[in-house]
């Protein structure tokens, strides 16, 4: 191979490009000044916006989180092994449901592999901006990202909803509302969906869009009720919900 050829297989931490909206938390407090760094393969980012520097398949995914001190990064799991290598700063790492079972501290040169089936999540303790790097299996890095149900919570409160395709939806923005509403949230499926969103729309979105009206492409069934297709105002969504 040229050493032309060679150059695209490089990737200088100096054109390392980040990603700010990469996953459900992006606006949730405490984790919305991560930064996410593709860097071989696809990885498991859930914004349109998030660069690829190399995007051959290689069988493995590494990729990179920044977050200036105190920013975590929320629980959560995947369907192959993850692998992380401390490259700046003092992190901790924690595991379990609620984040509880355990924790270790970690700094630079250290290297921690969480098995599957068990969620986790990293918080920068020290006083600068950090960085890690973390390797996942698989061309397609597992299949995504399984989060902790309370996260998929704090981030509809906040405005950002994950439809079973992996896409994530700005409902601050109104952002593929129409066709995300059936989509489903996550691990949580249709079910929850249809529990959590109308709450989230009715009292977060609504209330600040008052009398608006939205269009939803298809009937929407709820445990508790249905909104027909169509031209829907505000006030009739809560009725209906």
């Amino acid at each position: 191979m040229a050493p032309q050829d060679m150059e695209s297989r490089i990737v200088r931490y100096g054109d390392l490009q980040p990603c700010k909206t990469a996953f459900i938390d992006a606006h949730t407090p405490g984790s919305d000044q991560k930064e996410n760094f593709t860097i071989i393969g696809g990885g498991v980012s859930e914004s349109p916006d998030q660069h690829v520097h190399i995007g051959i398949p290689h069988g493995f995914n590494i990729g990179a989180a920044g977050q200036p001190p105190r920013v975590r990064n929320s629980l959560h799991d995947h369907h192959t092994a993850e692998v992380f290598f401390v490259l700046k700063g003092k992190w901790r790492f924690f595991w379990g449901r609620y984040g509880t079972a355990g924790e270790v501290t970690l700094e630079e040169g250290d290297i921690f592999n969480i098995p599957t089936g068990i969620f986790r999540g990293f918080e920068n303790i020290g006083t600068d901006y950090g960085m890690i790097m973390a390797v996942l299996g698989g061309d397609d890095a597992g299949g995504g990202v399984m989060w902790a149900p309370q996260v998929i919570q704090d981030a509809a409160d906040h405005g950002l909803v994950l439809a079973e395709t992996g896409k994530l939806y700005d409902t601050k923005k109104q952002q593929g509302l129409a066709l995300g509403l059936n989509a489903g949230l996550g691990n949580f499926g249709v079910t929850t969906m249809q529990i959590l969103v109308p709450l989230v729309m009715t009292f977060g979105m609504f209330g600040a869009l008052a009398g608006d009206s939205m269009t939803l492409q298809q009937t929407w069934g709820t445990l508790i009720g249905k909104i027909p297709a169509g031209s829907i105002s505000s006030t009739e969504m809560a009725r209906s919900s």
